[in-house]
Formats: structure tokens, sequence, C-alpha cells
């Protein structure tokens, strides 16, 4: 007996189709979960000024109707959006620290943690720092130069 197991089966494949369709990832979640919220309050609200009912069960039932309009209309609003928000997750810029000059911000030696800026096309970047084994202490504004990286900082020298 010969069995075939191509067949691909797509647990998530529809959540993240519906989370698609409704701009997810298009559009900031905040921006998504507002119009979501404004919305349900509203028709909440609505449900309850027009149909005169303030029950506990009353709410419970509106409940996925409301949702699901909130939904839709959150999608019909938020879809002209965007292009406005197309350019925000674009992936930053690598940049390759060693051998750029710094200058020093929190004071920096080879057992305590300091800070260093880094001009990089017109912008300060903050990086972690600490000194070799030859450099005692760097003091704050002092310059210095990054000469390697170790895990989650940079290891830094005096300039000359």
């Amino acid at each position: 007996m010969d069995v075939d197991t191509d067949g691909d089966i797509h647990t998530t494949g529809w959540l993240m189709d519906t989370l698609s369709f409704l701009n997810f990832g298009k559009i900031p979640f905040m921006v998504l979960f507002t119009f979501i919220v404004l919305f349900a309050w509203s028709g909440s609200i609505l449900a309850n000024y027009y149909l005169g009912n303030g029950t506990l069960f009353f709410a419970f039932a509106i409940l996925i109707p409301n949702l699901f309009m909130s939904l839709i209309l959150t999608k019909i609003i938020t879809t002209p959006l965007i292009p406005v928000f197309k350019d925000v997750n674009t992936d930053e810029e690598k940049v390759e620290y060693i051998g750029m000059p710094c200058e020093v911000i929190y004071d920096a030696t080879f057992e305590k943690m300091g800070q260093a800026e880094v001009l990089f096309k017109s912008s300060n970047l903050r990086i972690n720092v600490k000194t070799d084994k030859n450099d005692k202490i760097i003091k704050r504004g002092q310059k210095a130069l990054i000469i390697d990286r170790v895990d989650d900082h940079f290891i830094i020298q005096k300039s000359k």
C-alpha cells in the first residue's frame, strides 16, 4: 500500500489571510485598534439607544455582530491609509561601527559600561562601550575610536 503525504496542511493560513484582508501588517496596529474600538463603542452605544435594552444578555448578543461590523468599517476606513504607512516598516541601514570615531557621553572603563555617540549621515547614534585593557578610563567628552564589538557593546580606545 502506497500513501502520498505531499499534501500541505495550513493551520494558520486562513488566519493570516483574514488579518491581511483587514489591513493588519499594512497599517500600524495602534491605528487599526483605535478604529476598531471607536466603531465597536459607537455601535454598542447606538444599539442600546435605538433598541432600548441595557441588559447583560443583550450586550453579549450584540457583541459578535458589533465586532464584525467594526472590523468591516475599519477595513473600509483604513484602506486609503495604506500608502501613507507603506514605508513605515522599512529596514534600517546596517552601520559598520568598527573603525569609526566617537565621543564618549558617559565614562567608560574596562569593567564598567559607558556610552558614546557616533556621527553617521548627520545623525548621532548612541552605543554602549567599554575600553580595551590598555585604557583605564575614557572620560566624558573625550574622543575615541571603535576597535571591536563584543556581544552587546563595543570596545573603544582613546584617539591619539
